[in-house]
């Protein structure tokens, strides 16, 4: 355990190493610096300021955390223990090093997110969750347990399957932002809104309210999509001549259903819905091709 009146920070060629539970802990938030060469067997820390700790090695949350903002650098994966809680004020901002993923599962509150991975990160939020800055995972899957949306500096890439999980989920839906998946599943008892900056391939939707989907174009949907309110999904019209490929296609197995509301399917040049699939709806369905043309 090491407590200091002040801040907490170490030279450029200083070293620490503790093969158990390293405990950190400031006074007044003057904050935590570490980023020489540091290893721990499973990492605490406390500060109402900046906290910064880069780990060479595999890092492990245990107990109680706090930060006034967070900037946490793995060499290797990035992990929680069952009963870990962390709660940061400000940004909390996550990376790990060759892929070896970040996985927080336990009782994490913070004011925004970051995250960087060239492997999967899996993130609970135990409450609101707003994306800020540039994040990256080669797979995500993001529960929040409250409104799950980004601020206008958001930039999200996901290389492969992306799935959101949020009492409400608004992305990509502010000025300046970004959002591009491989592929995207959503699920929510609420509202949906997602604007992808890309093709978009739809895996799969579950809203217990409205759903807007949006891709700049294509659109495809490969798995389910049930939505209890008005359901809008929409492949973009860009400047594509001679292919002409915004199109918003339905696979064929598939089942499209707004059992309380209105389906719009609407693209900038085709809407497919292949042999074997279902669209229904509890009021008008409406399909429009040529969209925006």
């Amino acid at each position: 355990v090491l407590i200091s009146g002040g801040g907490i920070s170490d030279a450029a060629v200083a070293s620490l190493t503790v093969s158990g539970y390293a405990d950190l802990a400031d006074a007044g938030g003057a904050g935590i610096t570490l980023d020489a060469t540091a290893n721990f067997g499973t990492l605490t820390f406390n500060s109402t300021g900046a906290v910064s700790i880069t780990e060479a090695g595999a890092t492990a949350l245990a107990g109680v955390n706090t930060a006034g903002a967070l900037d946490l650098n793995s060499g290797g994966a990035l992990t929680d223990a069952a009963l870990a809680s962390l709660t940061v004020t400000g940004n909390a901002d996550f990376a790990d090093a060759g892929g070896a993923g970040i996985t927080l599962d336990g009782t994490n509150n913070f004011g925004t997110l970051t995250f960087n991975s060239t492997g999967a990160v899996a993130l609970t939020e135990s409450s609101a969750t707003v994306l800020a800055g540039v994040s990256t995972a080669d797979q995500l899957d993001l529960t929040s347990t409250g409104a799950l949306s980004n601020d206008g500096t958001s930039n999200l890439t996901v290389t492969n399957a992306a799935a959101f999980d949020g009492a409400s989920i608004a992305l990509g839906d502010q000025v300046g932002d970004s959002m591009n998946f491989g592929t995207l599943t959503v699920t929510s008892a609420g509202a949906v809104t997602v604007i992808e900056n890309s093709a978009m391939v739809l895996a799969g939707a579950t809203a217990g309210g409205d759903a807007t989907l949006t891709a700049t174009s294509p659109l495809t949907v490969t798995g389910d999509v049930l939505v209890a309110g008005d359901l809008v999904l929409t492949a973009g019209e860009i400047a594509d001549a001679p292919v002409f490929a915004d199109d918003r296609t339905v696979n064929g197995g598939v089942l499209v259903q707004s059992t309380g509301g209105s389906v719009t399917l609407q693209a900038g040049d085709d809407v497919d819905v292949q042999a074997g699939a279902t669209v229904t709806a509890a009021g008008a369905a409406t399909l429009t091709a040529g969209f925006g043309d």
